[in-house]
């Protein structure tokens, strides 16, 4: 644990080799080559929004990450970085293989809307058509982008959809959209949104229904485990029981800004001020875990 500035987790990713993660925190780049159990901080403490890999076979390092001055884009796995966009703060990146085999990098920014590369982050351009709102909190696309072409973002007024990669956008809900997660298995939507609770639809965004069970909770990051749909609130973790029924909560914890699978029994939380935590399913029960963080030597 490191002892001086409390550390933010704003991202995890995967890593390009198995059991590796990345994660962008407000003191630069973290790895771990163990599963999450311990990271090292790189040696440039720039604040990192968010974090996104690139697919690109001749640069498997390739990364991509909001900063408060905009994209930074790095070849090296996060040693060294190149600003390639100046806006607002970007706080969601989206990076997906689209039904051309094109790589289609997405930055949503604070206050200046989407901007779209598909030269891995090089150069970029506008993507404002149809957008409601310029303030984007998250973006995400569908479990068969590389098919259809289909992508969300979540805004200040609403999830967003688009059917052509990211070039336009038609507005869905109205509520605050603070994360998206498609379902990998059936590609049903969830939502989760500052003050209306969970939100699904089953028929691609046309519809939408609430958890009632969750209420008019923040939702702040939505994961899909062998267990069922698991949920950060403002104050807990919560899982869906394996009949639907309700929501089971598995860890008292606040804050959360990201849930990321790292095993079949494990997943990796990043909160505000609290680094990354492991989250391991152990017998029929829960164990919440701090992991270490360590500066580079």
């Amino acid at each position: 644990m490191i002892e001086s500035t409390p550390i933010s987790v704003t991202s995890i990713i995967p890593a390009s080799a198995p059991g590796e993660f990345l994660a962008s925190t407000t003191a630069g780049l973290a790895t771990s080559s163990d599963g999450g159990e311990t990271w090292t901080l790189s040696s440039d403490p720039t604040a990192l929004l968010t974090l996104s890999r690139l697919h690109d076979a001749s640069h498997p390092e390739l990364l991509c990450a909001g900063r408060a001055d905009g994209v930074a884009i790095s070849i090296d796995g996060g040693d060294h970085w190149h600003h390639t966009l100046a806006s607002s703060p970007v706080t969601a990146i989206a990076a997906a293989v689209d039904s051309r085999g094109e790589t289609v990098v997405l930055a949503g920014t604070e206050r200046d809307g989407i901007y779209r590369s598909t030269d891995q982050g090089r150069t970029w351009s506008s993507a404002l058509a149809g957008l409601r709102s310029l303030e984007i909190l998250c973006i995400e696309p569908s479990a068969k982008f590389s098919e259809d072409n289909t992508i969300y973002a979540g805004t200040a007024s609403g999830v967003h959809r688009s059917r052509n990669a990211g070039k336009a956008w038609r507005p869905g809900s109205t509520a605050v959209v603070q994360a998206i997660g498609v379902s990998p298995v059936d590609s049903v939507i969830w939502v989760g949104t500052e003050s209306s609770g969970l939100l699904v639809s089953h028929d691609d965004g046309t519809s939408w229904t609430s958890c009632p069970d969750l209420g008019n909770s923040a939702i702040g990051a939505i994961v899909f485990t062998r267990y069922g749909v698991m949920v950060a609130t403002d104050t807990a973790i919560r899982v869906q029981s394996p009949d639907r029924s309700e929501w089971l909560q598995v860890a008292e914890i606040e804050g959360i800004l990201c849930l990321q699978i790292a095993a079949e029994r494990t997943v990796l939380v990043g909160a505000i001020d609290l680094e990354v935590c492991r989250l391991t399913r152990r017998d029929t029960n829960w164990v919440l875990e701090s992991c270490r963080m360590e500066t580079k030597s």
